[in-house]
């Protein structure tokens, strides 16, 4: 019984928006107005009281609201509250699910538009398919500017991972560092006996 009441409900405010929208096209079919532009639509008004969009589809074996959608102005609040619902439900998929599941039930003329609006406004849509801003370039520091100095003046130094050498019957691990000039981006490659800092200071590093 919840199930008959809530489509009652929903036939009845359909109804109310289409005599809003659509009064004097359903006045036109009441007197079969055969001249009317809205009749290439084949309109007729159903059982239920609703005005629907006719067609050739009598006989496909789809259900009877996908061969007799009902006719939805494109500005109805309405409408904007079951496209609202269709988003939600489908996962925030973009326009073309939105348009696929209407058309089952309902024939929209325009409907891309509304469609469209609504995804623009989504909040979710936004984060999920935002571009993220992009990062603005700082200043260079004094020592990436220096002009008219020697190579190697400046300097950025790092190591990187040891690399596996055989000494005699043992095998032992060295380490490259890296020597980079700050100004000109030269680079020079030198090898450390071991990570500590001694290895550095003390010259076995053989720069």
């Amino acid at each position: 019984m919840f199930v008959e009441d809530l489509q009652s409900a929903e036939n009845m405010i359909i109804r109310k928006v289409q005599h809003q929208a659509f009064s004097e096209e359903i006045n036109d079919l009441m007197h079969i107005n055969s001249d009317h532009s809205f009749r290439k639509l084949d309109p007729f008004i159903g059982t239920d009281g609703l005005l629907r969009v006719g067609g050739s589809l009598r006989f496909a074996e789809i259900p009877d609201e996908s061969k007799r959608p009902i006719l939805l102005p494109k500005d109805s609040i309405i409408l904007e509250i079951i496209i609202r619902q269709i988003h939600k439900q489908g996962q925030h998929f973009g326009h073309s699910y939105i348009l696929s599941q209407l058309r089952e039930k309902y024939w929209i003329v325009n409907t891309k538009s509304a469609a469209r609006k609504l995804i623009s406004k989504c909040i979710v849509c936004k984060r999920q398919r935002g571009w993220p801003r992009e990062q603005m370039m700082a200043d260079l520091p004094v020592d990436r500017l220096a002009i008219g100095e020697p190579p190697f003046t400046r300097m950025g130094i790092d190591c990187f991972d040891p690399i596996a050498m055989k000494l005699k019957r043992s095998r032992i691990k060295r380490y490259c560092v890296i020597f980079t000039c700050l100004t000109i981006r030269a680079v020079h490659i030198e090898i450390a006996d071991s990570m500590d800092t001694d290895s550095l200071a003390s010259g076995t590093m053989h720069r």
